[in-house]
């Protein structure tokens, strides 16, 4: 990779880090050795149920408010890291590559331009208080960029929830019920939208805005995860909890 003269003069003064575990590299490297051997992908072909490789799969088919779900890592190791740094404010260089690698699937899974723009999960105002930044916003406004399409706030977070980390999974899909709400001022009806998380568990999350926006009018709503968890064998979505998620939609 090429970098430009500014780049390279920056990264003398503000060294550039691991997009995964925060150690120093050379610039444009993105991440460190180790993490980039330890780093595990959902590898295509994907289920677009619940966004997991087919070989991982054990989503039994269950429908999707959606009309797809793809991520690009399994939640663990040092993509929980990039999760944590993304939560609280990691670099430019960083947001970037963690949100190119969100565009690649999404351009290989649904298509150049499958979408009119691109949308995420919301927080309320109290829940934006508590933490800095809303993870997804910053990954799809970044992921926008890199597809060449406009990034909008569409949906609304109107009440207070528990966190769905501290759920159980059947508990979580009721969780955000009456819970979200389409902004007044949003274009919706006949619009396709890309749909951003951080990080998909049971899917809970997902369903829940990508059914908001079908109430309103869109006429499709595709989604995208940075990571997805991957169950144990003989595990099924619905059959157990993930609290120690420091996301858990």
């Amino acid at each position: 990779m090429r970098l430009g003269i500014r780049r390279r003069v920056l990264s003398w003064f503000f060294p550039e880090r691991c997009a995964f575990c925060g150690t120093v590299i050379a610039a444009g490297s993105e991440c460190c050795d180790r993490c980039r051997a330890d780093v595990r992908r959902q590898e295509p072909p994907l289920c677009t149920l619940c966004g997991r490789s087919k070989s991982v799969c054990c989503c039994g088919g269950h429908t999707q408010a959606a009309d797809g779900l793809v991520s690009v890592f399994v939640y663990e190791g040092p993509v929980r890291g990039a999760v944590s740094r993304l939560k609280n404010g990691n670099t430019p260089e960083e947001l970037h590559f963690l949100a190119e690698q969100v565009a690649e699937t999404v351009r290989r899974e649904y298509g150049e331009r499958a979408a009119d723009a691109v949308t995420f999960v919301p927080r309320t105002r109290k829940e934006q208080r508590r933490r800095e930044t809303n993870a997804s916003e910053r990954l799809a406004r970044e992921t926008a960029r890199c597809l060449g399409l406009p990034c909008e706030s569409v949906l609304a977070k109107v009440r207070e929830t528990r966190p769905q980390k501290e759920l159980t999974a059947l508990e979580r899909g009721g969780n955000l019920r009456g819970a979200l709400d389409v902004r007044p001022e949003a274009q919706v009806a006949g619009r396709t939208f890309l749909l951003i998380d951080d990080v998909c568990t049971t899917g809970s999350t997902v369903r829940e805005c990508a059914l908001m926006l079908k109430i309103y009018g869109a006429e499709r709503v595709y989604a995208a995860a940075l990571a997805s968890t991957v169950y144990r064998k003989g595990e099924r979505e619905g059959e157990h909890t993930h609290g120690s998620d420091t996301a858990g939609h």
